[in-house]
């Protein structure tokens, strides 16, 4: 007969060792460095952003980098998910025109607009394969 010290013993071991038997959660999201070039109709971007956003399984969160004169560049350990991702893109533009900025509230900054249209955007069917490793993705949209 086991007295109860041996049975709390017992009982505690257990539990430990289920409890720790999901210690280390779960296996690290694999990223990998991303760089390329951007244009719209066939000139590049000179200000924009790309947007990584994992689909088809891919775990991990979206990533955005800046475009600045047409290219873009993110390393490894800021990179996007390994795997399937869908691709959006956002370019601003000047209006030339004057606008309140927000801090501080006296200033006068210059309009921009964000001009690539939502099917390449917020409604892009646009996807790439990223690979562990080095990626060079490269874009030229064409309006439709």
């Amino acid at each position: 007969m086991m007295t109860r010290q041996r049975i709390c013993l017992l009982l505690s071991t257990v539990l430990a060792v289920g409890w720790c038997s999901g210690c280390g959660g779960e296996t690290p999201i694999r990223r990998a460095s991303v760089h390329g070039t951007v244009k719209w109709n066939g000139e590049l971007i000179e200000d924009g952003t790309i947007v990584f956003v994992p689909i088809n399984g891919t775990r991990g969160q979206p990533v955005g980098t800046p475009i600045v004169g047409g290219e873009y560049s993110v390393e490894t350990e800021n990179g996007p998910s390994v795997g399937a991702n869908k691709i959006e893109l956002y370019a601003n533009r000047k209006t030339g025109k004057k606008v309140k900025g927000a801090f501080p509230a006296e200033a006068v900054i210059e309009q921009v607009q964000q001009y690539i249209p939502e099917e390449f955007n917020k409604k892009s069917e646009t996807t790439a394969e990223v690979s562990n490793g080095e990626n060079q993705l490269d874009y030229d949209l064409k309006p439709k």
